[in-house]
């Protein structure tokens, strides 16, 4: 099992941030991960716990579809959803809590399981997951910054 947490303080309020990783996240997930090609809700509607969609990601080379599931859903402050895939079971939170009027923390925690043969393949991943989530949770803080 991989597990990374990383953190980031955004200048920007809570409300805000929240607005873009958990809200808007389908609209958005795009934009601060390259590899997501087409997330979407199914049915659509607003982001809420429960809800469930699917992800279409561009991975060495081979296009691979998740199927997620909203698992926490606090307005403002928290979203976490968990996602499979082929080989792959993923668990995902975003929290934000405000530092001030026009600043807030935000700490994304991810949990990556492979399956079958690949399950020997994670200790040589677990780098490069943890790279990916960096250089993601820099993208979002650059984001909504700009």
């Amino acid at each position: 099992m991989i597990t990374h947490k990383t953190t980031v303080t955004v200048n920007e309020s809570a409300a805000d941030v929240f607005t873009v990783v958990g809200a808007d996240y389908v609209a958005n997930h795009p934009k601060w991960d390259a590899k997501v090609v087409s997330p979407q809700l199914e049915p659509s509607g607003p982001m809420a716990l429960g809800a469930r969609g699917r992800e279409t990601r561009k991975q060495g080379g081979r296009t691979m579809t998740y199927q997620f599931e909203v698992t926490d859903f606090k307005p403002g402050s928290a979203f976490a959803f968990r996602a499979h895939g082929g080989p792959v079971q993923l668990t995902a939170s975003y929290a934000v809590k405000p530092l001030s009027a026009k600043q807030s923390q935000l700490d994304i925690e991810v949990t990556m399981k492979m399956g079958g043969v690949m399950r020997l393949m994670e200790p040589f991943m677990a780098g490069g997951v943890k790279k990916e989530f960096n250089a993601i949770t820099a993208e979002i803080k650059r984001m909504i910054e700009a």
